[in-house]
C-alpha cells in the first residue's frame, strides 16, 4: 500500500503538482484536488478554464484531506484555501509538511510554523522523507 499524498497550494501551482506525479506517481498515491474536482488551468497565463462550484470543490477537497495519510502544501504565494486546508489536516491529526521558496519566509510565520510538521524548500526532500516514513 502507497501513501496518500494530498496536494494543496494555490491553484496554480501546476509545475508542482506536474512533477510530483511525474516523478513519484509509481510510490505515492496522489490526492490531487485539481485533478480531482476536473478544474483545468492553463499554466502559462494561469487563467482558470473550467472548475465546478464552490460547494463542490471545497466539499472534494474535504474528503479527499479526510482520506489522507500526508497533506503537503506547497506555498509560494498567498491562498487562502491553502491555509484552510492546513488547519484542517492539523486538527484531524494528519502530518503536514510545507514546501516553500526560502524568499517567501513563509515558514518564518508564527501560526503556520505551529501547525506544520517539517518544512522544505525542496520538494524531493519532501517526497524522500514521506517514503522513508512510510516505507520503514
Amino acid at each position: 500500500m502507497k501513501p496518500k499524498v494530498y496536494l494543496a497550494g494555490s491553484v496554480f501551482e501546476t509545475k508542482y503538482r506536474q512533477y510530483c506525479h511525474d516523478i513519484y506517481g509509481t510510490r505515492i498515491d496522489f490526492l490531487d484536488p485539481i485533478k480531482e474536482n476536473g478544474v483545468i488551468i492553463h499554466p502559462e497565463v494561469e487563467v482558470i478554464l473550467k472548475r465546478p462550484e464552490r460547494k463542490e470543490i471545497v466539499e472534494k477537497d474535504k474528503s479527499l484531506i479526510f482520506q489522507s495519510d500526508y497533506v503537503v502544501a506547497c506555498i509560494n504565494r498567498l491562498s487562502f484555501g491553502t491555509i484552510m486546508e492546513c488547519m484542517l489536516a492539523f486538527d484531524n491529526n494528519i502530518k503536514l509538511y510545507l514546501i516553500t521558496n526560502q524568499s517567501t519566509k513563509y515558514e518564518r510565520d508564527v501560526w503556520l510554523g505551529y501547525h506544520i510538521d517539517e518544512y522544505f524548500y525542496d520538494i524531493d526532500k519532501c517526497m524522500n522523507v514521506i517514503l522513508k516514513e512510510w516505507y520503514n
